[in-house]
This record gives C-alpha cells, sequence and structure tokens, in this order.
C-alpha cells in the first residue's frame, strides 16, 4: 500500500480529518505488530488476536465519534469504512507493511465477530453504575466476616462481554471496595447485635468478595491485600 516513505502532507490531513481514529490507528497497528512478531510476555496467539479485536473495535467508534465517512458507513457497512481508513493511514504511514498485510486477512474475520462487543468507555460506564445500583451483603461466620457478596441486576452473558475489558474490571472492584469502605452494605444477621458494634465499627478487608449475576451464576471473586482484624476496637 502506498509509498515506503512517511507521507507528512498525508498525515497532518488525516489528523485534521479524523483526529481520534488516526490516533487509535496506531494502537491497532501496535496489537498488529504483536501479533505478526508473535511478541509480548506470557501472551499467547489467541490473546493477541483479541487485543487486536479490542483495539479494532475502539478504533470503529472512533470512526463513528470523527463522523468519518458516515454515508458510506451506513450504505456499505462498517468493514468497508474501516478499510478506507486504514488505506489511507497506509498512504501516510506506508512503512507497515507487514502489519497490513495482518490486518488485510484478518480484519474481515475481525468484524465477523465485533457485533455486539461493547467499547472500553461503554463497559467501564456501564460496571460502575451496575456496582451502584448492586445490593451488597455481608456474610458472617460465628461473628466474623467470611466474605461479602455483590448481587448486581444483570445476566452473567451480558457482564462476561463487559468483563472482558480489564479497565471495566478494574473500576467495578474500585467501587465494591468504595462501598465496602464507606458501610453502604445490608448488616450482616447473623449475631451482629450481640456483638455491641465491634465488626461494625471495624471489618475485616481481607474477606473474599464475590460478584453475582441475576441467574446467580458467580462471575469472579477477589480478595483485598489489605487485613484489617474483626476483633481490633
Amino acid at each position: 500500500m502506498g509509498t515506503r516513505v512517511t507521507d507528512n502532507a498525508r498525515v497532518q490531513e488525516l489528523a485534521t480529518l479524523a483526529p481520534v481514529s488516526f490516533r487509535v490507528a496506531q494502537d491497532v497497528l501496535v496489537a498488529a505488530q504483536k501479533y505478526v512478531n508473535k511478541s509480548g510476555f506470557f501472551s499467547s496467539e489467541q490473546s493477541r488476536i483479541q487485543k487486536l479485536q479490542a483495539e479494532c473495535h475502539e478504533l470503529l467508534q472512533a470512526l463513528r465519534f470523527d463522523q468519518f465517512m458516515t454515508e458510506e458507513m451506513d450504505q456499505q457497512g462498517e468493514l468497508f469504512v474501516f478499510m478506507e481508513f486504514f488505506s489511507l493511514f497506509s498512504d501516510a504511514f506506508p512503512n507497515w507493511q507487514k502489519e497490513y498485510d495482518a490486518l488485510n486477512r484478518l480484519v474481515p474475520h475481525i468484524f465477523r465477530s465485533l457485533d455486539g462487543i461493547p467499547s472500553k468507555v461503554d463497559s467501564m460506564a456501564f460496571c460502575e453504575n451496575l456496582i451502584r445500583n448492586a445490593t451488597v451483603d455481608a456474610v458472617l461466620d460465628n461473628g466474623n466476616y467470611m466474605a461479602f457478596l455483590i448481587h448486581v441486576d444483570a445476566d452473567s452473558s451480558l457482564l462476561e462481554e463487559h468483563f472482558k475489558c480489564s479497565d471495566a474490571v478494574t473500576t467495578m472492584i474500585s467501587a465494591v471496595e468504595a462501598r465496602i469502605a464507606n458501610r453502604q452494605y445490608n448488616d450482616p444477621t447473623d449475631g451482629i447485635d450481640m456483638l455491641d458494634g465491634i465488626v461494625r465499627r471495624k471489618p475485616n478487608t481481607n474477606v473474599m468478595r464475590a460478584v453475582v449475576g441475576r441467574d446467580g451464576k458467580p462471575l469472579f471473586r477477589w480478595n483485598p491485600p489489605k487485613n484489617v482484624s474483626c476483633g481490633e476496637s
């Protein structure tokens, strides 16, 4: 595609025409480079393809945000516009030939599996709102905190799509920890009134947290590193 010398005029033109897409396209190329070179610590081919798929999805969202070829997007589809953008991008930056060849092979397959995949921003907002409206139950055993169960009002299949975004998971965990730190959970019933408020004042922050979907299916769990004894006053 194009010449092999960076065309500064085309670089400036494309950056002005679709600034967000121009920036995100660089992330797509980096992901394509890692796929081509089989690079990345502890990464597999499947994980590299998934990363490339995620970056392609972000670029598609950016193209819509930049209103790039909106008429063609409606008439000829997302794949056509995506490839047209990368044709322009490759003319501006022609020195990524192996990566462009990989994208030409993989992008059509990626687009067949992109329908319904939420963007990173959408997933982060979804998870934050989900925890805001979740029910958090403290679980006691003989007066000791054993777990916090976070009941979210969504099906596990939908949540699993959002949880594929690591930033969304981090957002959810932070929101859960904030609720627990602020005592925004249901009072436990296992002898809590007989403890004279000791446990309520100083809950153990190292107990397991588990997120449960509407269908009762556990989605994931974690244990925070800090440990505070329930018995301390």
